[in-house]
Order: C-alpha cells, then structure tokens, then sequence
C-alpha cells in the first residue's frame, strides 16, 4: 500500500495554507485556539475555494489536512 499525497492533495494543502497566511494573523489565530472560537468571519472566503476544501475541514476538522 502507498500512502504518497497526490499533486492534487497537495496543491489543496498548499492553497489552504497560502489562504491562512493571507487573511489571517497568527495571533488572530491563537486567540480564537485559546477561546475554542471558530472564525465565521473567513468562512466565505473560505468557500469560494471550492466545495472539497469544505468537505475535508467537515470530515477532519482542518482544512490543510487533506
């Protein structure tokens, strides 16, 4: 059995955390860790990455592990 990441997986991966870094502060994201928050307010942003962004923060509660 192979468990390599496909390009797809990884293009995913890196688009997602080229997303955090663009429109989210790391203290920005610590507070809302700290205060067990989520952040509605990027969620749209988030969306329009497309629906498999999505549905593999529902399945693992982390966009960039995919």
């Amino acid at each position: 059995m192979r468990f390599e990441t496909t390009k797809q997986q990884k293009n995913m991966r890196d688009d997602v955390r080229g997303f955090i870094e663009r429109y989210s502060q790391r203290d920005y994201q610590r507070e809302l860790d700290k205060k067990e928050l989520f952040p509605h307010d990027l969620w749209d942003k988030l969306a329009d990455m497309g629906p498999s962004v999505l549905v593999s923060m529902k399945n693992t509660g982390d966009p960039a592990v995919i």
